[in-house]
Order: C-alpha cells, then sequence, then structure tokens
C-alpha cells in the first residue's frame, strides 16, 4: 500500500546508570502512515458506435449497458453526436457492456454482446 510515511529515530544521550548503562539503551524509531483516502486506480471506458461499412464513422444514439461483474455498478447509457459515451470513474474490476437497442435510421445490432473489459486493479 502506498502512502506519505515520515520515521524518526530517537537515541539515548544520557550517561545512563549502573542498571542501565548508555552503551545498552536501544534506539526508539517511530513511524507515522498516512494513507490516501483512495488507494486504488480509477478508470474511465469509453463505448462506441461505429457504422459497419464505415468505421470511421461514430453512431449517435446507440443504447448500451454497462454493468460490473460482481454486481456493484450498473448503468444504462445512450452515444452522443460523435457514436461514443464515456462513463468516469470505475473501480478495477470486470465489466460487461452490451449493446440493447441500435442507432436510429435503420442500424441493426450487429452484435449484441457483452463484450467484457477488464479494468486491472493492484491485486
Amino acid at each position: 500500500m502506498w502512502g506519505d510515511c515520515k520515521v524518526y529515530q530517537y537515541n539515548f544521550t544520557g550517561s545512563g546508570s549502573q542498571a542501565h548503562p548508555a552503551s545498552s539503551v536501544q534506539k526508539v524509531i517511530l513511524g507515522e502512515l498516512k494513507i490516501p483516502e483512495t488507494t486504488e486506480e480509477e478508470y474511465s471506458l469509453i463505448v462506441k458506435k461505429v457504422d459497419a461499412t464505415n468505421p470511421s464513422k461514430g453512431l449517435p444514439g446507440a443504447e448500451f449497458h454497462i454493468q460490473s461483474e460482481n454486481g456493484s455498478f450498473s448503468k444504462d447509457v445512450v452515444t452522443g453526436a460523435d457514436g461514443t459515451y464515456k462513463q468516469e470513474h470505475l473501480d478495477p474490476g470486470t465489466y460487461a457492456v452490451t449493446e440493447t437497442a441500435p442507432p436510429p435510421g435503420g442500424y441493426e445490432i450487429d452484435n449484441p454482446g457483452p463484450q467484457y473489459v477488464v479494468l486491472p486493479g493492484t491485486g
């Protein structure tokens, strides 16, 4: 785990006593670890719908469902004017992306999916 760490070492500087001579007194080391609130990466996922005959042409209005494998995230989305939808702030994990409705204009769903996307974690 990453964080900010400060370490302090204290040495005995006194003369000691007969029962505890200075040469036998141990050093004391104290540490302070400050862990950030978020220790894992966050990801963005971009879904893009394109024309099968012209892959550089993005298609607006296609509907997709994005769901995490563990069920902690589930959302229906629609592609924008450039044929993309960007979902931000995703945790590491596996996500299923399924096209649920084609864009308007006579288009059909070629392969509804689900297509799986793995966002790697630190584990």
